[in-house]
């Protein structure tokens, strides 16, 4: 029987540390797990609305791409690219091919927490506590569940993000860890 260890955010998923407290404007924001490319009632990338409306509504399309593209073990999906961008899309499609080389895919759901802390001209800043307990690998090649130890955490990590405006959508372009909540 495999017995993964997850730190951090683990099995390769997405580097975050630990950080004391979580807190939100918001109510949590659950995302799709194995269902299709779902949106998590994020809206379409359009100008319309707040600024802070387009940049979480940016925020959550941007993990559920990041959602099927685990699942799928893809780290060229379509939908990354329509979401992110270097440095950022480039550390999702490496974890990813990591995992995938491993005969891992990701599945299940992510809960969030997102804050828009900063929105200017061309950037913004969203600070989300996450909860990846429900979110874990499973064998590509039998589809069976990996056992995960979690190593000093909780599952639940707060980060923040950066996005950059690109015409009338934001691109998620940068991902700095906080913590956890």
């Amino acid at each position: 029987m495999s017995r993964w260890l997850r730190s951090g955010v683990g099995v390769t998923m997405l580097p975050l540390a630990a950080l004391a407290a979580c807190s939100g404007d918001g109510a949590p924001t659950s995302l799709p797990s194995d269902s299709g490319p779902a949106p998590s009632g994020s809206a379409p990338s359009t100008a319309t609305g707040a600024p802070r409306d387009q940049v979480l509504a940016a925020y959550l399309r941007y993990w559920d791409a990041v959602l099927v593209a685990h699942r799928q073990a893809d780290p060229r999906s379509a939908g990354l690219t329509g979401v992110a961008v270097d440095p950022a899309l480039s550390k999702i499609r490496s974890t990813i091919d990591r995992n995938r080389i491993q005969q891992i895919s990701l599945r299940g759901q992510v809960r969030h927490d997102p804050v828009v802390r900063q929105v200017a001209a061309g950037t913004a800043t969203v600070e989300d506590c996450y909860d990846v307990s429900g979110w874990n690998p499973v064998n590509l090649t039998t589809g069976a569940a990996i056992d995960v130890t979690e190593e000093g955490g909780t599952g639940r990590y707060r980060v923040r993000y950066t996005l950059r405006r690109s015409g009338s959508s934001w691109l998620v372009a940068t991902d700095s860890p906080l913590g956890g909540c």
